[in-house]
């Protein structure tokens, strides 16, 4: 309806998270992250036969103004602790920063640091300040956004992210999300949206009379995400050799260990209390020449570090499980000899 009031001949509608996703064959699963000027909005992707939009998750107050005020106090607090000159104390001054900002971050793309000038009376007074000083600005906004994407992880697969351009050039961002276990992150040229819209024109264009949002389009599957491989090798010196559970160490060996409430008799068991989301055979450790590997069996999954994990995953001395909500709690740790050998 707005469209049409503003002269706009509206022929389609499309989920805008699934266009910017479809410019180009995709996983079996995917999560595209947008920002807008106020919020940040998680859309998870699924390809069956055709790729469709699942789900989404909307975080307001996460948005593009949210992230520029975290830099704009960052930048303020520094000049006051290095100079004692407050350049937010008049709307000038304020207003000096938030046009600076742009070039200040597109500078950042390209250098570790960035010098910021203010003029202050009668003199110009500079700062220089680092890309981590402004990926520590963004850090609440950044874990906010990473705990959904966390959420949104496929079970048995790794985690498939496509970035708006937004998000891509923020500093510090990649590399928070390069902390995940199985992420791949993919940036979206800019305007990926329109561009997905127009390069399935034909599927989207609907007479007046029969305007629906599309949430579905015929994108192909990716032929090297046919058949997925979950873990990686992890080195001899990361593998864990027991499980601990209430102060209790279980070795962990090639005769695998269940982990549940109820495990059936004549298995090797590690016996925890009954809860919500916690299964009587919830998952298996067990070692082999390649590492120690977890094995969900549950029904609603198991989380590894904080993130849901499904099928075979590799583990690595210092990860911590948890089984159902609020949750049985299991650290995996590695005993060594005094010479260090395990």
């Amino acid at each position: 309806g707005v469209a049409r009031e503003a002269g706009l001949p509206a022929v389609g509608l499309v989920d805008a998270a699934l266009a910017a996703a479809a410019l180009e064959p995709v996983p079996p699963g995917a999560v595209q992250l947008e920002l807008s000027l106020h919020r940040a909005v998680v859309t998870v992707l699924e390809h069956v036969g055709e790729l469709r939009r699942v789900r989404y998750e909307l975080l307001p107050q996460h948005g593009w103004l949210a992230l520029q005020q975290a830099w704009i106090d960052m930048i303020g607090a520094a000049f006051v602790r290095k100079t004692r000159f407050d350049p937010l104390h008049e709307a000038a001054g304020e207003q000096r920063l938030w046009d600076g900002l742009p070039g200040w971050l597109a500078a950042l793309q390209g250098s570790d640091s960035v010098t910021i000038e203010v003029p202050a009376a009668g003199t110009t007074l500079a700062v220089e300040l680092a890309r981590a000083d402004f990926a520590a600005a963004a850090h609440g906004l950044y874990d906010a956004v990473v705990q959904v994407l966390q959420r949104a992880r496929p079970a048995g697969g790794p985690l498939h992210v496509r970035v708006s351009h937004r998000w891509s050039g923020l500093p510090g961002f990649a590399d928070r999300l390069g902390t995940l276990r199985d992420c791949e992150l993919r940036p979206l040229p800019r305007g990926a949206a329109a561009l997905g819209a127009l390069a399935f024109e034909g599927v989207l264009r609907r007479e007046p009379a029969q305007l629906t949002l599309v949430q579905r389009l015929p994108v192909p599957l990716a032929r090297e995400h046919a058949a997925v491989v979950r873990a990686a090798r992890v080195a001899h010196g990361d593998r864990p050799t027991h499980v601990v559970h209430r102060g209790r160490a279980w070795p962990l060996g090639s005769a695998p260990l269940f982990v549940g409430w109820a495990v059936p008799a004549g298995q090797r068991a590690l016996t925890v209390e009954a809860g919500p989301g916690v299964s009587r055979t919830h998952c298996q450790l067990a070692c082999d020449a390649d590492g120690a590997w977890l094995e969900d069996r549950s029904t609603y999954g198991t989380l590894l570090n904080g993130e849901r994990v499904g099928g075979r995953v590799a583990l690595r001395a210092g990860d911590r499980l948890r089984l159902g909500n609020p949750g049985v709690e299991l650290e995996l740790v590695r005993v060594v000899d005094d010479d260090g050998a395990a």
